[in-house]
């Protein structure tokens, strides 16, 4: 499953007390489910659910996320041969949250590279 690296919102100390947030989803037909929140913190959370969080909860979107072997795939430019979904097919620039190295990486079109370094991740 898809996830994208979320990041709570801010609690500012001059406007509020820091406090925790909820965002409810509805059931669709199963259980009601809810996201509670506190300032710092991050999730992944399904791509399904990242929008509502960001839009009713004020959560930031970071990036898709996931384990190294889930990184979508990098093609060639006008690779359009390509079996994966072009939504997921990591150009130039791409940022993903790799989970397994708990760091952000970033595409190059060919390869995905440490952004404080360069090198080959």
């Amino acid at each position: 499953m898809t996830t994208v690296r979320m990041l709570a919102p801010a609690s500012p100390a001059a406007l509020q007390p820091v406090r925790s947030k909820t965002v409810e989803f509805p059931s669709n037909g199963g259980s009601p489910r809810s996201q509670s929140s506190t300032p710092g913190q991050v999730i992944d959370a399904s791509i399904f659910d990242a929008d509502r969080l960001a839009l009713a909860g004020g959560w930031s979107k970071i990036a898709l996320s996931g384990p190294t072997a889930s990184r979508p795939a990098t093609a060639p430019q006008g690779n359009t041969n390509s079996w994966q979904d072009p939504a997921f097919v990591a150009g130039p620039g791409f940022h993903y949250f790799d989970t397994d190295l708990n760091q952000i990486v970033v595409s190059d079109g060919s390869v995905f590279r440490d952004p404080a370094t360069g090198n080959a991740v």
